[in-house]
């Protein structure tokens, strides 16, 4: 049984159903779905690495960024820069400039 079968269950509406599984989907599926993307976007815009921001307020686009940062590292070998530098875009007292800056730095010098 899957979350589709639980909300039907429930008496969800049909609209609703497919909303919650995508929201619930399996993370393996997701973390395909979305490394491929990257994948795909690193290809047709020839770039040389990616970095990534953990947005500590949305930990449902957040949190996959490690794995897929690694998976884009393993394809596209040692050369390519792939960094995950954390922050929070919700609370502006949890920013914290010097990571962001930090961060850049680092991609930018080839580290």
């Amino acid at each position: 049984m899957d979350v589709a079968d639980i909300i039907v269950r429930n008496g969800t509406e049909p609209a609703m159903r497919d909303r919650a599984f995508i929201l619930f989907r399996d993370d393996t599926e997701m973390l395909q779905e979305r490394t491929s993307l990257w994948k795909q976007m690193v290809r047709d815009y020839r770039a040389e690495g990616v970095l990534f921001h953990n947005n500590r307020s949305c930990h449902t686009f957040s949190r996959l960024q490690g794995q897929i940062a690694d998976a884009l590292k393993k394809e596209f070998g040692e050369g390519f820069k792939a960094i995950v530098f954390d922050g929070d875009m919700g609370l502006e007292e949890r920013f914290q400039k010097h990571r962001f800056f930090t961060a850049i730095e680092t991609f930018f010098s080839g580290s």
